[in-house]
């Protein structure tokens, strides 16, 4: 009985793997259709929310074809705000990162993002860490550390300068969202978490867009922030339920995979 229990405990982790590296795959082409798309000029906001409405639609259209509307019901609704909103403001920043410094500084100092989770898993969570593990922490924050001292010294303007801070910001908000996701959303439908990221997203950046004013995008600039959308709900799904699935510490490096991903 052990044995089966722990066979399955092992395919269940596997699974949460695979998941985590096509999310992480999905999120690669997000990144790149945003930078693409940032660079005509249009204001963030108004991307924001045309990325958040796309983003919570392609989750409803999910529950629709995997069950109907019930699996975005929950009974931990503060705990999905709560997390929603913490999630915006990493959002905000990252896109900030993502218009001002390159792509391959942006996720350099975004690989801090195992690291972190790694670190938030042993002392919020308590699970056991060993000290290959944190080798490898040690060996990753002087990288990324190098890599924003390296950035912020050779940063011409200001908004690059912060867009480096930005980007570190942005992986803190994002690994303690994602720690949040194993240590308060047991018994949660995977399409919860996603749902309600996108609603707290745009409930915050429509009315910001309203005061700031709209400007048209071209025909192939809106289909690309549309799509970006579709991808950010896509991958935020299967990035979900790698984290639901298999503990944070032992997913969240395959983040790196987005080296390969981002080569293809």
């Amino acid at each position: 009985m052990t044995t089966e229990k722990s066979e399955s405990q092992h395919t269940h982790h596997l699974s949460g793997m695979v998941y985590a590296m096509l999310g992480y795959g999905v999120m690669v082409v997000f990144d790149t259709l945003l930078k693409d798309v940032s660079r005509h000029g249009y204001p963030q906001i108004q991307m924001m929310v045309t990325v958040g409405v796309a983003f919570a639609v392609t989750v409803v259209v999910m529950a629709l074809a995997s069950g109907g509307l019930q699996r975005l019901r929950t009974g931990k609704l503060r705990f999905h705000l709560g997390r929603g909103y913490l999630s915006i403001v990493g959002f905000i920043i990252g896109f900030y990162a993502i218009r001002h410094i390159p792509l391959v500084d942006f996720y350099g100092i975004i690989f801090a993002i195992p690291i972190l989770i790694t670190i938030l898993s042993a002392v919020w969570l308590r699970e056991h860490v060993g000290w290959r593990r944190w080798s490898a922490v040690a060996c990753g924050f002087v990288g990324v550390s190098v890599m924003l001292y390296s950035g912020t010294a050779s940063a011409p303007v200001r908004a690059v300068e912060l867009g480096y801070f930005a980007a570190l910001g942005c992986a803190l908000f994002n690994a303690v969202s994602t720690v949040m996701v194993r240590r308060y959303g047991q018994g949660e439908s995977n399409l919860t978490f996603s749902f309600y990221a996108g609603v707290c997203n745009v409930s915050v950046t429509a009315p910001l867009a309203l005061v700031a004013g709209w400007q048209g995008y071209a025909l192939w600039d809106g289909v690309a922030t549309a799509a970006a959308g579709v991808l950010c709900g896509i991958g935020s799904v299967l990035l979900m339920t790698a984290f639901q699935r298999s503990p944070p510490a032992a997913v969240a490096p395959f983040q790196y995979t987005q080296m390969i991903w981002g080569a293809v």
